[in-house]
């Protein structure tokens, strides 16, 4: 079975199924029943365009779903498609944080990698936030001080309303001898902000502001 479906995709479909139930439960109006599905249809097409062959039972099946109880046995049916974060060992979490001496690798075993854009944890003891990226092929480590917030806000890198806080990473300024402080509100469960992702842009351009 060829997995063809990355985590934020995944969520994407899970996201329009969604819609399609909604709209199967509150809605008399068949037209306009018909219209939300066609609408859902066609935005899950768009993601899987290029697939071929082996999206075409995937939007048939999406289109078929009525109820809850089809919807949890459709995306069921979709997690063999999901392409899994790469797995990662201690020894290589360290390797790619070398300037975190203080650095506490969690228990990889807890993580869903089939469900990970990224990979993400907070330290409470030293205010810190680690998230591993998967950067065109390349694993990368990036390390902020992170400070939760009192208020629930959105978030950068999901774009959902939750529990964040302010994620800060110092770099060379213009002159050598000068840092500045870049950074942004983040989810402070990495889980639920992976749970609530349905695209890598928001993602990506944030690690990119990090690095400028």
């Amino acid at each position: 079975m060829e997995e063809f479906l990355h985590p934020h995709e995944y969520n994407f479909i899970k996201k329009q199924t969604k819609v399609i139930v909604d709209a199967q439960s509150t809605n008399k109006d068949q037209d306009v029943v018909h219209t939300v599905i066609t609408l859902a249809r066609e935005k899950v097409a768009q993601l899987v365009e290029g697939q071929g062959g082996k999206a075409l039972p995937l939007l048939d099946a999406l289109t078929d779903v009525k109820n809850a109880h089809e919807a949890d046995s459709f995306l069921l049916s979709l997690k063999p498609y999901v392409i899994p974060f790469p797995r990662v060992s201690e020894k290589k979490i360290e390797r790619l944080f070398p300037k975190e001496k203080k650095l506490k690798v969690p228990d990889l075993e807890q993580f869903d990698y089939h469900a990970l854009s990224y990979l993400g944890w907070y330290d409470l003891g030293t205010n810190k936030k680690y998230l591993v990226v998967n950067i065109e092929g390349r694993l990368m480590g990036v390390a902020g001080l992170y400070h939760p917030s009192s208020k629930q806000g959105l978030c950068t890198i999901c774009h959902s309303f939750g529990e964040v806080g302010l994620f800060t990473k110092k770099i060379k300024g213009r002159k050598n001898e000068s840092t500045i402080s870049r950074g942004n509100y983040v989810c402070k469960d990495s889980m639920v902000c992976n749970d609530n992702m349905t695209s890598l842009d928001e993602l990506n351009a944030f690690i990119y502001r990090l690095h400028q």
